[in-house]
C-alpha cells in the first residue's frame, strides 16, 4: 500500500515509557513516514530529554508541546488535527505506555485495510503469563475476548477499539471530525469509534499486530445478573470515567443508558464503596460525575493529583 502513514503519540510525564515507545516506533519493519509526538506540557524533563537524544529535530518526528495539559483527549485531538492537516493518508494512534512489536505496523498493513473501516493492534498485557488482552473486547456476536489465545482469526470484527494502535484513514477523519477534546480523559476513543460506526465503518482487531501495554488494575464484579470490570482508579480519574460513560451513553446508546450504563455505574459504585480505601472520595467522584454527565458539563473539571 503506497500511502503516507504517521503515528500519533501522546505523552505526559512518562519519560521512561516514552523512550521505549519512540524506539519501537522508529524500529518498525515497515517504516513510518512520520511520528507526531504530542507533549501534554510535561513537567518531568521530557522536553530536555528529547532534546538531548536528538528527537526534537529528528527528521521523522514532529514534536508539538501543548501549552497546558489537555488530557489524552486533547492530545489526540491535536495529533489527529496535525496529521490530517499535513495530508497523511493513515494515522496510527497510541499512548506513550504502548510498545509495539517491530512488525506491528507491517501486520496491520498486511490485512489490506480499507479506508472506510477502523483497525486496531492487539494490546497484550506486559509481562503477563496468561497473555491477557489489556482491554477485553466483545465480538459483534457477543463473544468476549480476554486472552491472546482467544484470537482464532487474523481479523476479528469487534464492538469497540481503543487508542492503543488504532489505524484510521483520513477519509473517516474528514467525515467525523477530530477526537472530542472536551472529554479530557477516558472514553474519547469509544466516542470516536461510535461516531465512525454511524458512517458505516466497521471495527477490526488485527491479531497479528501486537503491542505490549501495562495491564490496567481492575476487579471483576458480579451482581444483580451483571458481570463487569471495575477499574481501580484514584478519585480524580474516577470522575472522568463516570462522567464520560454517561456522555457516551447519552450520545450513542439510546435506551441502553438506562438498562446498561446506569446499572453498571451503580454496581461499580457499590464495589468501590466496599473495596476502595478512599471510599468517600470515590463516592464524591461518582456523584459529581453523574451530575456533570447528565448536565453535559465537559472539559477538564478535575486536574491530576
Amino acid at each position: 500500500m503506497c500511502a503516507a502513514i504517521a503515528a500519533v503519540l501522546v505523552t505526559y510525564n512518562r519519560q521512561r515509557l516514552l523512550a521505549d515507545c519512540l524506539g519501537a516506533l522508529l524500529g518498525q519493519t515497515h517504516p513510518l513516514d512520520r511520528i507526531i509526538l504530542i507533549d501534554n506540557a510535561s513537567t518531568d524533563g521530557t522536553t530536555e530529554w528529547l532534546r538531548e537524544q536528538g528527537y526534537i529535530h529528528h527528521p521523522r518526528i514532529d514534536y508539538l508541546r501543548l501549552p497546558e495539559n489537555r488530557g489524552g483527549a486533547g492530545g489526540f485531538h491535536a495529533g489527529v488535527d496535525h496529521g490530517f492537516t499535513h495530508s497523511y493518508d493513515w494515522l496510527w494512534l497510541m499512548d506513550d505506555d504502548a510498545c509495539p512489536q517491530p512488525d506491528a505496523l507491517a501486520q496491520l498493513l498486511a490485512c489490506q485495510p480499507q479506508s472506510e473501516h477502523l483497525y486496531g493492534s492487539t494490546a497484550i498485557a506486559l509481562d503477563d503469563p496468561q497473555h491477557r488482552l489489556c482491554w477485553p473486547s466483545s465480538t459483534l456476536e457477543g463473544s468476549r475476548l480476554e486472552y491472546q489465545t482467544d484470537l482464532s482469526d487474523p481479523l476479528i470484527e469487534i464492538q469497540s477499539l481503543t487508542f492503543l494502535g488504532l489505524l484510521i484513514h483520513r477519509q473517516i477523519v474528514q467525515q467525523i471530525g477530530l477526537p472530542d477534546s472536551t472529554m479530557f480523559l477516558a472514553g474519547d476513543d469509544i466516542d470516536y469509534c461510535e461516531r465512525a460506526r454511524k458512517t458505516g465503518a466497521r471495527l477490526f482487531l488485527v491479531a497479528g499486530s501486537r503491542l505490549h501495554h501495562p495491564l490496567p488494575t481492575r476487579r471483576t464484579v458480579t451482581l444483580l445478573g451483571y458481570r463487569l470490570q471495575n477499574l481501580i482508579l484514584p478519585p480524580w480519574k474516577r470522575y472522568y470515567d463516570v462522567r464520560n460513560r454517561l456522555l457516551i451513553a447519552r450520545r450513542h446508546y439510546g435506551h441502553r443508558l438506562w438498562t446498561e450504563t446506569l446499572p453498571g455505574l451503580l454496581i461499580r459504585l457499590l464495589d468501590s464503596l466496599r473495596h476502595d480505601p478512599n471510599r468517600w472520595q470515590q463516592l464524591a467522584a461518582y456523584l459529581r460525575g453523574v451530575h456533570d454527565g447528565f448536565r453535559n458539563r465537559t472539559g477538564p473539571r478535575r486536574r491530576p493529583s
